[in-house]
């Protein structure tokens, strides 16, 4: 089975930009669908055009990094409690459209912590800031949701900064929920600019040294990619063209 890479795994930063600018300018679905593929092939050629760099020695600029993720601050998963580095959320109702049940997105959002990449073979980590991030993370379970869920913490926080209706929550016949998680020890890759810092609280070797941090940032006027799955494996099944990925 495939899915589609901006239903399953797509971006979160802008999709709630992006469909409220249709509505607001009258965009018709072509066009909004058109953008959505612009934007799943500049990720896929992101991703694929992306060298996977050792820590040391990794020069400033484009690149990419593989390792396990460590936590440096953990929050809890809004639906399943379990502590996290990052989550994307969907919310999705039901209605009742002229006798037919018709499935609308509600709610997309996102927020990826600042955490560490660590490269097991030699320990050395990478500084991953992801404040404009492209999380690219598996779904967990769908999650049945009634009404009072919605409307109580840990949910309605989410749902108050957002421009989800109290109308469309009320009116729904179904609601059903998915996270998609980065846990603390999972694979990860990630993909953006290397940078270097001095590294803060960090004793020099000898008075000469200068302890340097590496970081990854996002490009300018782009993204920061995340995935829970390495390079390889997350471009084993995406088509640039079409956006799919294996289920």
């Amino acid at each position: 089975m495939a899915f589609d890479l901006f239903d399953l795994l797509g971006l979160v930063l802008d999709t709630a930009d992006l469909t409220g600018a249709a509505v607001e300018k009258g965009v018709d679905d072509a066009r909004l669908a058109r953008a959505r593929a612009r934007r799943i092939e500049e990720w896929g050629a992101q991703i694929a055009a992306c060298p996977v760099r050792p820590v040391a020695g990794a020069p400033d600029g484009p690149g990419g990094f593989e390792g396990v993720a460590r936590a440096l601050a953990l929050t809890s998963a809004p639906l399943s409690g379990r502590p996290i580095i990052g989550c994307r959320l969907l919310l999705e109702g039901v209605f009742e459209e002229e006798g037919r049940r018709v499935p609308r997105q509600l709610l997309d959002v996102s927020s990826v912590a600042e955490f560490d990449l660590v490269e097991p073979e030699t320990q050395l980590a990478v500084r991953v800031r992801p404040h404009r991030c492209l999380p690219l993370l598996a779904p967990e379970p769908v999650t049945r949701l009634d009404l009072s869920a919605v409307i109580r913490p840990p949910l309605s926080p989410i749902i108050e900064r957002t421009c989800v209706s109290a109308a469309d929550l009320a009116t729904a016949v179904e609601l059903r929920a998915v996270e998609h998680l980065l846990e603390p020890g999972e694979p990860v890759f990630a993909c953006g600019v290397v940078g270097r810092e001095r590294a803060v609280g960090v004793e020099p070797a000898t008075y000469r040294d200068t302890p340097w941090l590496t970081t990854l940032s996002p490009p300018p006027g782009g993204v920061l990619i995340v995935a829970d799955r390495h390079r390889d494996a997350l471009l084993a099944g995406f088509d640039v063209r079409s956006g799919l990925l294996p289920g």
